[in-house]
């Protein structure tokens, strides 16, 4: 399970509602289709690698950025595209699934 959290956590620093600027909520995908994120209403992200659930984290929607919280001090925020793809750090894409 270490080696699953450390491989999320990588990836997702590499890649990566509804509070504040409206609702969000959607399914995700990154890293070629093997992980899976998804977006609850509630202001909740549930990640899966391959299908397992992997990690749950809170998050806000403010205008075109969400902020994933990966705990209390640290967020990674992604911008939400016209194309509705998800933009994060070092460029990486969330592409809506289909």
């Amino acid at each position: 399970m270490k080696i699953v959290k450390a491989i999320f956590m990588a990836t997702f620093f590499l890649l990566v509602s509804a509070c504040g600027g409206g609702t969000f909520e959607g399914d995700y995908e990154g890293a070629g289709g093997m992980q899976e994120f998804n977006f609850k209403s509630d202001g909740h992200l549930i990640q899966s690698l391959q299908g397992n659930k992997v990690a749950e984290y809170k998050y806000e929607k403010e205008g075109d950025e969400i902020k994933v919280y990966m705990n209390e001090n640290a967020a990674q925020i992604f911008t939400v595209q016209k194309n509705g793809e998800l933009v994060g750090p070092g460029g990486v894409t969330l592409t809506p699934k289909k």
